[in-house]
């Protein structure tokens, strides 16, 4: 089946523009950093097709595909295609085997990775849960602790993500002009 393309995201243009002057070290997967105190954004390029490329994260991971195709494979669940503006919330330590099969030079398969420190995740949600427990209704229900891997294909996601996305290159880029 068939995803319709959907509406690209402003940080689509910036990625693009921050990358276009650097050459790939490597044409699966090439890796590009932006750091802060609690978190770090990856965004992932591959420039071919490949098949079954392991990645697995040793903290939680917000993934979200960019441009191009994933085929996602996980232990003990069918394979499934992961499309630009859907996300990807894994715990720490799940392993994965990729495969990129539309990915060319001229249309690179890209994705970002936003790994998000465990403690900071345990304090929100603690915080979370406090904040809730002094306004619970019936319909609220608590999230205790991190569980398994969904796709979520939900334009609101999308948007904030984009937003932390662009928040982490335009420090970078201000970063840049003032050395």
């Amino acid at each position: 089946m068939q995803v319709p393309a959907p509406a690209p995201l402003h940080s689509q243009r910036l990625i693009r523009q921050q990358l276009a002057h650097q050459r790939p070290d490597r044409l699966v997967e090439n890796r590009h950093v932006f750091g802060s105190e609690h978190a770090e954004l990856n965004i992932y390029e591959t420039f071919e097709e490949a098949q079954q490329v392991a990645l697995q994260f040793h903290h939680p991971v917000v993934i979200g595909m960019i441009e191009g195709k994933k085929v996602m494979h996980f232990f003990e669940q069918a394979p499934f295609g992961f499309y630009p503006n859907e996300t990807l919330i894994l715990p720490a330590g799940e392993a994965m085997h990729i495969d990129f099969p539309e990915a060319t030079a001229a249309q690179p398969t890209r994705c970002l990775a936003l790994l998000v420190s465990e403690e900071l995740v345990r304090e929100t949600l603690a915080q979370h849960a406090e904040a809730l427990s002094r306004y619970r209704s019936e319909n609220v229900e608590v999230c205790e602790e991190l569980g398994n891997h969904s796709v979520l294909r939900n334009p609101h996601i999308a948007q904030n993500i984009d937003r932390i996305v662009q928040l982490f290159l335009e420090k970078d880029q201000q970063a840049a002009r003032c050395l």
